[in-house]
């Protein structure tokens, strides 16, 4: 099992146990604490489990965290992002994060967290450097 993997599942049992003692979800500070994990990488491994699907998140919202059973469809920002990206790549043009906000009219927060599922979920891969996005396969 690699270490993403790992502080992945980590990070579920932390939440799925914080939440079946306290009743309500831990913000991500008291992820940080409770994993023993930067607070960068408790950001990213939560951007991981939501693109994966096992947990889903309310933007700006702390607490807002809670577990899902079954994993949900790609949201309308995630697609819009994926086609946008798709169209961009068939004409040779790696767009930045930038544009993308730009052209699908979303925040630059939002782009990343669509990044962040597509890739989470085996669609698209981030290579080195700002511009290196490869498609795996069709949404």
């Amino acid at each position: 099992m690699n270490q993403a993997k790992e502080r992945n599942d980590a990070i579920y049992k932390f939440i799925e146990s914080y939440i079946n003692k306290k009743g309500y979800a831990p913000n991500l500070r008291e992820i940080e604490a409770g994993c023993d994990i930067p607070l960068s990488s408790v950001q990213y491994h939560i951007d991981q489990l939501e693109g994966l699907g096992c947990i889903a998140r309310e933007p700006h919202l702390s607490r807002s965290i809670r577990l899902v059973k079954s994993p949900q469809p790609l949201d309308d920002d995630t697609e819009t992002v994926y086609d946008y990206l798709a169209q961009q790549l068939d004409q040779n043009h790696t767009p930045t994060q930038i544009d993308i906000a730009e052209a699908c009219y979303l925040s630059r927060w939002t782009v990343r967290r669509c990044l962040a599922k597509l890739e989470a979920r085996g669609i698209i891969r981030r290579l080195e450097g700002q511009r290196r996005i490869a498609l795996l396969e069709a949404s």
